[in-house]
């Protein structure tokens, strides 16, 4: 075991009533390849005793490299991870969720590629990703810049195109100049966190599939009304802040463009018509040419009336 107090990485685990998944986390943890880390487990309040097992579990004489805080209260998966980024040690911040489960060369793979490049900010590798409840209807979830956009801040303000914080790695110093999560969002806090760390360095895709992302029933991003108010909230969030500047010109395009992910979304999970009528709505409103755009490229594609709604 390397040096504790000088760790490689600080991986940081939010868990929250996650009693029944949480162990197979944090064993993909425990067998990285790469020994050279610290994990800061973090319970936001949970109530089915997922913190005393967390204790009784993984006592310190045992677990030196575990470190284990208890919230009183739910306050959030962003103040969650923000009381663990406080005590981190390490070089690089790793991220993965309590439902997750690593590759045993995670930490290997990403500190390789990572270290190939100087200037590097963050990275995500690509992951495997299904519902816990049908795990057998999984997809493969890439991580890397589509080649419409000029880089990674104007993909990630139209499209996020990381699944999840388990893919991702962030430069400590990076991390704390940016400012840490968001505490004022309820879900989107991870993207919009990564357009202000985007500003201070480069984004490293890491073409290798790392990460089982498993995603429960009662996850936060199910709630697809939340999530679309803190999706266009991101939006303003980054585009109103220092490092946004250069990007303004895109808040109406950026805004649609998210309205028709969740009026898809919601479309595909056949919930909500009503609202997904809205989202159509407000996406015309912020920007009709986006929209008129995406109806024809349909069209054109001859997509079935099944799918009446636009894909962008």
């Amino acid at each position: 075991m390397a040096d504790i107090s000088k760790p490689q990485f600080s991986i940081v685990l939010p868990t929250y009533n996650r009693r029944h998944c949480i162990e197979k986390s944090i064993a993909s943890v425990l067998r990285q390849s790469l020994s050279d880390y610290e994990l800061l487990i973090v319970d936001d309040g949970s109530t089915d005793g997922t913190g005393s097992w967390l204790i009784k579990t993984y006592p310190p004489n045992k677990y030196s490299q575990i470190q284990i805080f208890i919230l009183p209260e739910n306050q959030g998966p962003a103040k969650a991870r923000n009381v663990a980024i406080k005590s981190a040690r390490g070089q690089w911040i790793a991220f993965i969720d309590s439902d997750d489960e690593w590759n045993l060369t995670f930490l290997e793979e990403h500190l390789r590629a990572l270290q190939k490049h100087e200037n590097a900010a963050m990275s995500a590798c690509d992951a495997i990703a299904s519902q816990l409840d049908n795990p057998d209807q999984a997809i493969h979830a890439e991580s890397k810049v589509w080649s419409i956009y000029p880089n990674a801040t104007h993909h990630m303000l139209m499209s996020s195109m990381i699944w999840s914080t388990s893919l991702v790695v962030i430069n400590r110093h990076c991390l704390l100049k940016a400012g840490c999560f968001n505490e004022d969002l309820s879900m989107c806090e991870d993207r919009e966190l990564y357009l202000r760390v985007l500003q201070l360095g480069e984004y490293i895709h890491v073409s290798k599939t790392l990460v089982q992302k498993n995603q429960a029933a009662d996850s936060l991003t199910r709630n697809l009304r939340l999530y679309a108010r803190e999706a266009i909230r991101t939006v303003d969030f980054f585009l109103d802040s220092p490092g946004g500047e250069p990007y303004r010109h895109l808040r109406k395009v950026a805004k649609s463009r998210w309205c028709m992910t969740v009026a898809r979304m919601l479309q595909e999970r056949r919930q909500d018509f009503w609202f997904a009528g809205f989202m159509v709505a407000q996406a015309i409103y912020y920007s009709p040419d986006l929209v008129g755009q995406a109806i024809q490229r349909r069209w054109k594609n001859r997509i079935s009336d099944k799918s009446p709604l636009p894909k962008i």
